[in-house]
């Protein structure tokens, strides 16, 4: 049981040490105090909320954020495993909204488009690829917007002297 419990008989962790200092001043200001610590493997977070007017005791709160951390960086690595993906495909690769805005660029369109993939997110699609204040009117996104499905078209950009088969998918939620 911890009821009771001396705190560094609970927590005798070096780092924690300085708190017996600290608890008399907390106590006199009422102050909460939040502290990170590890203890047998587990990352946890501390707050010590010091009785007024007692001696020297606390309320000590204990959050066990391990499973949380671990899961944090399950995703910072996935993310960066899509990342690296996504910019290694060789083709030119735009996410875009219902309105042509881009979201996201890889690295062959920043490179087709000569910017970095960062000025690419907010940016019109037609307005980047082809110069244009307007949506081309072959652009395959207006069939995917009436039926959901996905389409194609030959698209020549004059800018470049290319012609690239634009494919446009629609993401679900």
């Amino acid at each position: 049981t911890l009821l009771g419990a001396h705190l560094f008989d609970v927590f005798p962790d070096e780092n924690l040490h300085d708190l017996q200092d600290l608890l008399p001043a907390l106590q006199e200001r009422g102050t909460i105090l939040s502290r990170e610590t590890t203890l047998g493997g587990k990352s946890l977070s501390l707050k010590i909320i010091p009785f007024l007017n007692q001696d020297a005791r606390a309320i000590l709160v204990i959050n066990d954020f391990t499973e949380r951390y671990r899961n944090e960086e399950k995703i910072r690595r996935a993310k960066e495993e899509w990342e690296r993906t996504f910019d290694a495909i060789v083709d030119v690769v735009t996410i875009q909204d219902v309105h042509m805005t881009i979201g996201r660029g890889n690295q062959a369109a920043a490179r087709e488009l000569g910017c970095a993939p960062a000025e690419l997110p907010g940016k019109k699609c037609y307005q980047v690829l082809m110069g244009r204040n307007e949506p081309c009117a072959v652009c395959p996104v207006h069939r995917v917007a009436q039926d959901g499905n996905t389409h194609s078209a030959d698209v020549d950009y004059p800018s470049s002297g290319k012609t690239f088969q634009v494919t446009y998918s629609p993401l679900m939620d």
